[in-house]
């Protein structure tokens, strides 16, 4: 029963996700992501992965510290990256279940880079990485929605590289 609730719960965390791709404002963008990470929080703790639910929860909460400063047209500070690679790696360390649990980690790792730096195509880059390894992580933990997110992460940061690589170019 877990196992459907917990695809169920990944259908939501999907349209969550795939309307962050598609809004214009950054605000809006991590809104969504923000309601699909808790989504996904709870699709993991009901597949019985407790890491990779709180690897989402503190993207939850790194979601709402980063778009305070978004809001104010501020860089987030360095000591906030700081803070929450250290947060993640104190989760692994607390809840490691495995070499698996290197996935999330390092998919969180470059996500949590990529937003916190200025430059699209890294944070395109910081996203493709992170589907290519949750794509794996998610086959494995049956999270068979979220791997289907993953792979659909991974087709369009490779096609949004591709677009924006060629517009520099152009330049």
């Amino acid at each position: 029963m877990s196992f459907y609730l917990a695809q169920g719960v990944g259908i939501i965390s999907v349209v969550f996700s795939v309307q962050s791709f598609y809004t214009k404002k950054k605000e809006k963008t991590l809104l969504y992501q923000i309601l699909a990470n808790i989504c996904f929080a709870i699709q993991y703790l009901l597949l019985g992965s407790m890491f990779t639910s709180l690897v989402c929860l503190l993207a939850v909460i790194r979601g709402i510290v980063f778009s305070v400063y978004d809001e104010k047209s501020k860089n987030v500070p360095v000591f906030w990256l700081l803070f929450f690679l250290s947060l993640i790696s104190l989760n692994l360390w607390w809840n490691y279940e495995g070499i698996l649990s290197f996935l999330p980690y390092f998919g969180s790792v470059f996500v949590t880079y990529g937003l916190w730096q200025n430059n699209l195509n890294v944070y395109r880059f910081c996203g493709f990485l992170n589907a290519f390894f949750l794509i794996f992580y998610n086959m494995i933990v049956r999270a068979y929605v979220g791997a289907c997110l993953s792979l659909f992460e991974l087709i369009n940061a490779l096609l949004a590289l591709y677009k924006n690589t060629r517009k520099e170019k152009k330049k």
